[in-house]
């Protein structure tokens, strides 16, 4: 039983009030305060999390499934335990399951303690709770110590309170009750958050970054840079928009430890290819990336052979499957081509036009060749990764030539 001050809008439980009873509170999201003088017990509404217009990657799904468990589980405690560093994406899944309690559970409410409650009194409050009752606690570690994290433990046991959900986030995991880890009992669920995940990062990037090849060369980065944060990220994306540069580029500008620094490390990718007058940059491209490496330096070209992708073999004399209708093609081996360079002049400070002959060892065949070489920065597995892709995407130029011819 309640009594509500409208003026506050707080929740005091009865005690006798003064003003009406009320049987439950409101859906919403409450602070609680026990008064140490007093013992008053009170509920002080607060405005629910303010979230972002779009929520990326798998939060809303992880959100979701935490709540059809804890529909599943009424006679049962469910808890969820959230580890990793500020600015990682742990508060965001906490603050919309939240909100989304409060929105989709009939008369839902999320309390949010102001000290680190404990014990029978804690019970006793839970327990007076009537209606579906989430308790959130935020950067868990530092308002409640070691001693105080065993008692609660012992309150999200089930012994003397059950069917409420309880969310903890964390910084730090060593400053986490070792009685917390790896007991599904207590705690249900935990995510560990050591940075953004990578399908978060790409449908980020993909909605506000300008341009869209710079996806894979920031994902690489993210995966290379520690505790690469919403901050990194959101920076990482303007900067690069406002001077239209490469990802690799901007963040070098930027308050970034970097694996490799810009003075240390360069790597070339390709841009702009053109063969026999046929602007070719584009319309081959495939997504199948094939262990190929192009090596461009003073005087040549190399392109080491394509391996053929292998058909599985029939079992028991079995006629050969048909391909699937959208397989993709296969890709011949090719052989090295060796091709004398002749640079033309730099065109800019991270651009390069190079022109040359190619020679196809196998019939002789000549053909001219222009290309433009873009400079990017990075660790050797974003020079890997731009490799890779360029060396495929020249295989199937040359390849295509070939057959042309």
């Amino acid at each position: 039983m309640y009594a509500f001050n409208p003026d506050e809008q707080t929740y005091i439980v009865y005690n006798p009030p003064r003003a009406a009873i009320r049987e439950k509170m409101e859906a919403g999201i409450y602070r609680l305060n026990v008064n140490p003088m007093t013992g008053t017990i009170s509920f002080a509404r607060q405005d629910m999390f303010e979230l972002p217009s779009r929520v990326y990657g798998n939060t809303v799904e992880r959100a979701q499934r935490v709540l059809q468990t804890f529909h599943s589980r009424p006679l049962c405690n469910t808890g969820l335990l959230l580890i990793g560093d500020a600015g990682s994406g742990k508060s965001l899944l906490a603050k919309l399951l939240c909100n989304t309690f409060v929105k989709e559970v009939p008369d839902g409410v999320v309390i949010i303690p102001d000290a680190p409650y404990t014990g029978s009194l804690l019970e006793n409050i839970l327990n007076d709770i009537k209606q579906p009752c989430t308790f959130f606690v935020d950067e868990f570690e530092k308002l409640y110590d070691q001693d105080k994290q065993n008692k609660l433990l012992t309150t999200m046991d089930g012994g003397a309170v059950t069917g409420k959900l309880f969310i903890q986030t964390a910084n730090d995991i060593r400053k986490v009750n070792s009685h917390m880890l790896d007991r599904p009992s207590r705690i249900f669920y935990r995510y560990d958050f050591a940075g953004l995940d990578s399908e978060f990062i790409r449908e980020y990037a993909e909605e506000n970054l300008n341009d869209k090849g710079e996806v894979t060369s920031l994902l690489t980065l993210a995966s290379q840079v520690p505790n690469f944060s919403m901050d990194i990220l959101k920076s990482l994306i303007e900067e690069s928009n406002r001077y239209g540069e490469p990802i690799m580029d901007a963040a070098v500008h930027l308050n970034l430890t970097l694996p490799r620094t810009r003075r240390n490390y360069e790597t070339w990718h390709l841009s702009r290819l053109v063969i026999d007058g046929l602007d070719l940059t584009s319309k081959y491209e495939t997504k199948r990336i094939y262990e190929s490496l192009v090596r461009l330096d003073d005087e040549e070209l190399c392109l080491n052979p394509l391996p053929v992708p292998k058909k599985p073999k029939p079992e028991n004399g079995e006629a050969e499957a048909p391909a699937p209708v959208n397989a993709e093609p296969e890709v011949p081996t090719l052989p090295t081509i060796l091709v004398n360079c002749s640079r033309s002049a730099i065109k800019s400070a991270d651009d390069e036009r190079v022109v040359f002959r190619a020679i196809m060892n196998d019939s002789g065949r000549t053909f001219d060749v222009e290309t433009v070489w873009r400079k990017g920065y990075g660790a050797d597995k974003v020079a890997v990764n731009k490799l890779m892709d360029d060396g495929q995407r020249l295989a199937s130029f040359l390849e295509h030539m070939r057959h042309a011819a």
